[in-house]
């Protein structure tokens, strides 16, 4: 009998803190529109690439020894959606997918036709890292790369219109799209003999 009561207070416990849809929630994306606004735009910078360097210390020539590295560091692509107010959105509760802008030109602006998470930290989009050179390294040779890196930064301002849930509360959301391109490699490359 006591557990019978004590099953069935849980059960009630349990329906009555499901209840309140202001405790379960998430959002659902409606619809996002891009524009170039006062100090959008493409702009492109110089970082210098991390150096390099490496030691081939022995003396077989039977295979080509290529050092496995990223040129490219901290600039993968990638891309972070800043938004006017913050703390009046929040979409990591429910992580929202969106189109981002693949191109923009004097025809427009060209979104992608798969969906990228939403995100206000800076995301590394995967699928355009760009391939790494190979560098192979003779017998009893020291390697050493160096050089620079141009980014192009495309800025744009957005207005989304996400849909919490169960609720059906729009929220309209501003702010800007920031994405950054690795565009151009320059690597210098100094051969020592050992």
């Amino acid at each position: 009998m006591k557990l019978g009561i004590y099953a069935a207070s849980i059960l009630l416990a349990l329906f009555t803190s499901c209840s309140n849809e202001e405790d379960v929630y998430y959002y659902k994306f409606k619809e996002i529109r891009y524009s170039i606004e006062e100090g959008d735009g493409v702009q492109e910078y110089d970082t210098p690439m991390e150096i390099i360097s490496v030691t081939r210390n022995f003396s077989t020539d039977q295979e080509i020894f290529s050092p496995q590295f990223d040129p490219y560091v901290k600039n993968h692509e990638r891309y972070v959606f800043r938004c006017d107010s913050p703390e009046e959105f929040n979409p990591t509760v429910g992580y929202v997918h969106v189109p981002i802008p693949v191109s923009v030109d004097e025809g427009g602006i060209v979104l992608s036709e798969d969906l990228k998470e939403y995100s206000m930290t800076e995301t590394e989009d995967m699928e355009d890292i760009a391939r790494f050179p190979s560098y192979p390294v003779p017998p009893m040779t020291k390697l050493t790369l160096s050089g620079e890196l141009t980014i192009k930064k495309t800025t744009l301002t957005y207005q989304a219109v996400f849909v919490r849930c169960p609720s059906g509360e729009e929220h309209i959301v501003k702010g800007k799209y920031i994405r950054f391109r690795p565009f151009d490699l320059r690597v210098t490359k100094t051969m020592e003999r050992l």
